[in-house]
């Protein structure tokens, strides 16, 4: 019931949760230094480190969006996600996991197809990094029980759907 600038720092705080736990677990399948990852220190194990994700929450350059611009290896990715004005009050993109989860997803699949330096191999417009980054939220908000016949929507939380919503 309170605008988001009320629990700042619990959605700065998911962001953060989020973006590592991303790290973490997309780590296990390969998406590692040499593939490219998000991490300042490589510590000798190939890629160029240095670019951990520069992630803004409650970014206040735009509304009812987010993104992720994932430059070559070397330099940061920024993850932007906004305020959806949908409902009242306000939702906050940083406590969608699904959300956060699909923008990372962008980055990851960015550095991976092309390889970790060719990050703009998939601008054309039948390139499937929205399916994959579907996946990824997917994937990481999946819960003991799910079966492949349920409804599941992403992006219901900042629309003010249940979780069994259709999603943006």
């Amino acid at each position: 019931t309170l605008q988001p600038s009320t629990y700042q720092d619990a959605a700065l705080t998911n962001l953060f949760f989020w973006n590592n736990l991303m790290h973490d677990v997309w780590y296990q399948y390969g998406f590692d230094e040499a593939s490219g990852n998000f991490q300042q220190n490589n510590y000798g194990r190939g890629g160029a480190g240095s670019d951990y994700v520069l992630a803004d929450g409650q970014d206040g350059s735009g509304t009812n969006n987010a993104n992720f611009a994932t430059p070559a290896d070397g330099s940061s990715p920024r993850m932007q996600m906004f305020l959806w004005t949908s409902t009242n009050p306000k939702r906050d993109g940083d406590l969608d996991n699904g959300v956060m989860a699909h923008e990372y997803g962008h980055g990851i699949s960015n550095r991976l197809i092309g390889g970790p330096s060719n990050v703009n191999c998939m601008n054309n417009a039948e390139q499937m990094g929205e399916g994959w980054s579907d996946f990824f939220a997917l994937m990481m908000t999946m819960k003991a029980g799910d079966a492949r016949t349920d409804a599941r929507g992403l992006g219901t939380y900042v629309i003010g759907e249940p979780a069994t919503g259709l999603g943006i």
